[in-house]
């Protein structure tokens, strides 16, 4: 039997004043749409993957955290915060 996703508390206050919230578990919908579109950046080369990205996983975590807040953290917390999440919610492992 599947688990359930779960809400998941974060704190980034560290490096963004302010971010700090709840994610909601994402809707399949949410969720397809998300793998979908980094399918798609997957096979991009673009100044402007980056941004997508951040966008993508703001989208799929019903924007808490912001793609902006997302933006201000360091590589590493991000990398670590993007398994942290695909390690709760599925999905293939990838990075910005």
């Amino acid at each position: 039997m599947a688990r359930r996703p779960r809400p998941l508390p974060y704190d980034f206050t560290e490096y963004v004043p302010g971010a700090k919230g709840t994610i909601r578990p994402p809707t399949p919908e949410r969720f397809e749409r998300f793998r979908k579109r980094m399918v798609t950046l997957s096979r991009e080369r673009s100044p402007e993957k980056e941004a997508a990205v951040l966008k993508a996983t703001a989208d799929l975590c019903g924007d808490h955290p912001s793609a902006d807040d997302l933006a201000q953290l360091p590589d590493r917390v991000f990398d670590a915060f993007w398994r942290w999440l695909m390690a709760e919610y599925g999905g293939p492992e990838s990075r910005r």
